[in-house]
């Protein structure tokens, strides 16, 4: 009897504060289940080797999964406060597809994106001193609620799609809300009412469609019963050349009619004008 363990991976290629999360989750419940097998397995080479250079050794009983976890939060502290907005500004508002709430389940993991994000805030270093206080500029505290109102706005506008945003901001207008915790709970608000007025069937939000074969109009099997039109159009008047129930290009008394080919001979005016019509009219090539 053979056991396959699933060993939780994370590399710096993917490392993100919600890829982090999730290894620390996994790794967590493998080191408890697996208690003989040591830290270093699950640390992927390349953070071992920068590690080593920074005189870490993985291998040591002592050093633990918090120990590590730490480390790859603080590389992935933002370096200043202009690049913690930017990181808020890049957020794309994820769906939760096959649910009954894809707009709340939404809602709900983009506001816990953000507030792991505002978390850094305290934490993250100021090397141009962007919050070095000047002239009459407010404390701590109020750039910190400064800085919560700034990210509530973010939030709010990182709602999708449109008609969600628009019906969410409604609500926030009528509220009055500043707190990004307060511009949260109205967004949900908002969520439940827009899963409310969506059928079960629709697309979800995001920008992914249907497929092109599921687009297409189905097979009708009584489409090939019906009768198809009796001969070609009636003209609406007789024709003008021989008086008879045909079109005038059809007939044969026409002045360019040609016998060899029993066509309509026509000008090079004209045959410009059937192939582009705009272009045709005013005698262009």
């Amino acid at each position: 009897m053979s056991l396959t363990v699933q060993i939780p991976e994370l590399s710096p290629s993917n490392l993100t504060l919600e890829t982090l999360e999730e290894f620390e989750r996994r790794a967590t419940i493998f080191t408890i289940q697996n208690p003989s097998i040591p830290l270093s397995v699950l640390i992927e080479e390349s953070f071992a080797l920068e590690l080593k250079a920074e005189g870490i050794d993985t291998s040591d009983k002592n050093y633990t999964l918090k120990n590590f976890t730490e480390w790859c939060r603080q590389r992935l502290l933002p370096h200043s406060i202009l690049a913690l907005v930017e990181e808020l500004q890049d957020l794309r508002f994820a769906m939760v597809p096959s649910t009954a709430r894809n707009f709340e389940a939404g809602t709900r993991l983009q506001a816990a994106a953000f507030r792991k994000r505002i978390e850094l805030y305290s934490k993250m270093p100021d090397p141009e001193g962007f919050l070095d206080p000047i002239d009459d500029n407010p404390n701590a505290d109020e750039l910190l609620a400064s800085f919560d109102k700034l990210a509530a706005r973010l939030f709010r506008e990182s709602l999708n799609p449109t008609a969600f945003r628009k019906k969410a901001q409604t609500l926030l207008a009528l509220h009055n809300v500043k707190t990004f915790e307060d511009t949260v709970a109205v967004a949900l608000r908002a969520a439940r009412a827009y899963d409310h007025d969506q059928p079960l069937s629709q697309t979800p939000a995001g920008g992914s469609k249907a497929p092109a074969q599921a687009r297409k109009a189905q097979y009708r099997p009584d489409a090939a019963k019906r009768p198809l039109a009796d001969g070609p159009k009636k003209p609406s008047r007789p024709c003008r050349f021989c008086g008879g129930p045909h079109m005038d290009f059809r007939c044969d008394k026409h002045p360019r009619y040609s016998e060899n080919c029993g066509q309509i001979k026509r000008t090079n005016d004209e045959v410009r004008f059937i192939r582009n019509p705009i272009k045709g009219k005013n005698g262009y090539n």
